[in-house]
C-alpha cells in the first residue's frame, strides 16, 4: 500500500464517496422518523400546562396558603425568640423589665424570665449585704505560738533524712 500511485488513491477515495450516499440514505429515514416523532410529543405537553384544570388552581392555591402561614408562623417564632434574648439579656444587665409590657411570651419565657429577675436581686441584695458590713479586724497568729520547742520539733522533721530503702 505504501507503493501506491496518486491515481490509485484516488480511484480509492472515489469509489468510497460513491458508496457513502447509499448508506446516508440508509440512515436518513430513521433520523426524519425520530424528528418528525419527538415534534409531535411536546405538543400535547405544551398543551396542559397552559391550561390547569380547576382542582389544579384550588390545590395550588392551597399549597401556597399553607406555605405562607407557615412562613408567618417561622418568623413570628423567630421574632419571639429574639424578643426573649432580648429581655433575658436587658435582666441579667439589672434593667427593672415589666414582663406585662409583652403579651406575646408564652408563659413559660414569662417564668423563665421572672425566676431570673430574682435571681438578679438576690445577687444584688447579697452584694449591697457585702459593702454594708464593718469591716473586721483579724489579728495574726503570733509566731511563737507553741514556743521554742515546738518550732525546733517542725524544724527537725523537716530536716531529718530518711536512709534509702532497700
Amino acid at each position: 500500500m505504501i507503493n501506491q500511485t496518486a491515481k490509485q488513491i484516488a480511484k480509492q477515495v472515489a469509489k468510497q464517496i460513491a458508496r457513502e450516499p447509499i448508506e446516508i440514505l440508509k440512515t436518513a429515514r430513521e433520523q426524519i422518523e425520530s424528528q418528525t416523532q419527538s415534534q409531535e410529543q411536546p405538543e400535547p405537553q405544551q398543551q396542559k400546562p397552559n391550561e390547569p384544570t380547576p382542582e389544579e388552581k384550588a390545590k395550588k392555591a392551597a399549597q401556597t396558603q399553607r406555605l405562607i402561614g407557615a412562613y408567618e408562623s417561622e418568623i413570628g417564632d423567630i421574632r419571639k425568640q429574639e424578643l426573649f434574648n432580648d429581655l433575658q439579656r436587658r435582666i441579667s444587665d439589672g434593667e427593672d423589665v415589666p414582663l406585662s409590657d409583652y403579651p406575646e411570651l408564652t408563659l413559660e419565657q414569662k417564668q423563665v424570665l421572672e425566676a431570673q429577675k430574682q435571681a438578679v436581686d438576690a445577687r444584688r441584695v447579697q452584694s449591697d449585704q457585702k459593702k454594708e458590713t464593718p469591716l473586721q479586724i483579724i489579728s495574726k497568729k503570733g509566731r511563737k505560738m507553741f514556743g521554742k520547742i515546738g518550732l525546733k520539733r517542725e524544724q527537725t522533721k523537716v530536716e531529718m533524712r530518711q536512709p534509702p530503702s532497700s
